[in-house]
């Protein structure tokens, strides 16, 4: 099954770790004989809910592939993706500061966390059921809708994960883990954005780096007629262009530093040649000007300085523009 709901899980994850970074105050207020009954209970359900969150992790975790999830995100919607690592990381940290307050020694939640197997079946059935099953229901137990850390709406699934639940074993240790799984899934994002980032293409490229190119060297390279926007047209194979190379070895530096750019597993090579014929260009006299620009030798280099300086002005700008 996939995870369509990957954010909105992230985000459960997030208010969870907004609760446990102030629980030892919440701890301490729950004591205080001025607090009211409202306030205790609205507490103990939020700490009920983030263990619970954590079972259902556990019930869900083999019906899902979490890897593949955090992957389509990245690819889908990098941005978000980038956001999420940052969040994940601070929950996990968070989780890892303050999770013993809430599961220290001689509380429920070390001696008394199988009953939360119960407490998660009770709440399923009666999602299940659509009725209460139990004619004494705890006031502590959570609705289901507000338990699922893996939102899952059909009902198939969920009789699937009543099934799942007297299978796993759910201890401190269960907890320990999770905490660890979330710092590894920002460390995944993070290793995942930089792999999708060898699969950039020309059309990944902002056109407003396309154009600060044009800016820094357009019409010194191209013809009078260019324009910034022809330009980024041209470039991307997406419109023949219209104007000609005035300056062809500048324009095969500009290509040999978007080629540089794009991702090693991209289909560079074939966006590069289709450009060269698209401006009728000679691939064998590319290839010459790219061996002088990347030549190590001294003497080549003082003749070909004012072409290289134009290449690494070119790459500098696309850097800057990322």
């Amino acid at each position: 099954m996939i995870n369509e709901n990957l954010e909105q899980s992230i985000e459960i994850l997030e208010k969870d770790g907004l609760f446990i970074s102030n629980i030892k105050s919440i701890i301490t207020s729950t004591s205080n004989p001025a607090a009211t009954q409202d306030e205790v209970s609205a507490n103990v359900k939020k700490a009920h809910s983030l263990i619970l969150h954590i079972l259902d992790y556990y019930v869900t975790v083999s019906l899902i592939d979490m890897d593949a999830d955090l992957l389509r995100l990245c690819i889908d919607k990098p941005l978000q993706a980038k956001r999420l690592s940052r969040t994940l990381n601070n929950v996990g940290i968070t989780l890892k500061q303050n999770y013993q307050y809430l599961c220290k020694e001689g509380t429920l939640y070390n001696e008394g966390l199988p009953l939360f197997k119960y407490y998660y079946s009770l709440a399923l059935q009666t999602a299940i059921n659509e009725t209460v099953i139990a004619s004494t229901v705890p006031n502590f137990v959570v609705e289901f809708k507000d338990i699922e850390f893996i939102k899952t709406a059909d009902k198939t699934t969920r009789m699937k994960k009543l099934e799942l639940l007297s299978k796993i074993e759910f201890d401190l240790e269960s907890i320990k883990r999770f905490i660890d799984s979330s710092l590894s899934w920002a460390d995944k994002i993070e290793n995942y954005l930089a792999r999708a980032g060898s699969n950039r293409t020309i059309l990944d490229m902002d056109d407003t780096i396309l154009m600060s190119i044009y800016d820094f060297c357009g019409k010194n390279v191209f013809s009078q007629s260019s324009t910034p926007e022809d330009f980024a047209k041209a470039i991307k194979n997406i419109k023949t262009p219209t104007f000609q190379v005035q300056e062809k070895d500048h324009f095969y530096a500009l290509v040999l530093a978007i080629y540089n750019s794009l991702g090693s597993l991209a289909p560079r090579d074939a966006w590069r040649d289709e450009v060269l014929k698209a401006f009728e260009l000679n691939p064998a006299n590319y290839r010459s000007a790219k061996s002088r620009i990347e030549s190590e030798d001294k003497e080549k280099a003082k003749k070909t300085k004012k072409l290289k300086d134009l290449y690494n002005n070119i790459l500098e700008i696309i850097q800057r523009g990322k």
